[in-house]
């Protein structure tokens, strides 16, 4: 590989352990879920617990 990418062993070990295990694994799970993160406005907090107050009732409650 290091021949390859015209970069001596040393080199070559030093970029693998870097895009490999050196990143920030969590950075790249939070970019997966960037467009969840955030406030809430008031009326999407409202909004939010109309839709689940069924949730915290039980089942004998809702009858």
């Amino acid at each position: 590989m290091s021949k390859q990418l015209g970069l001596s062993y040393n080199k070559a070990v030093k970029e693998i352990l870097i895009h490999s295990l050196i990143t920030d694994k969590k950075t790249e799970k939070r970019k997966s879920f960037a467009e969840l993160f955030g406030k809430w406005t008031q009326k999407e907090y409202v909004e939010f617990n109309k839709r689940i107050e069924d949730l915290g009732r039980d089942k004998k409650d809702q009858d």
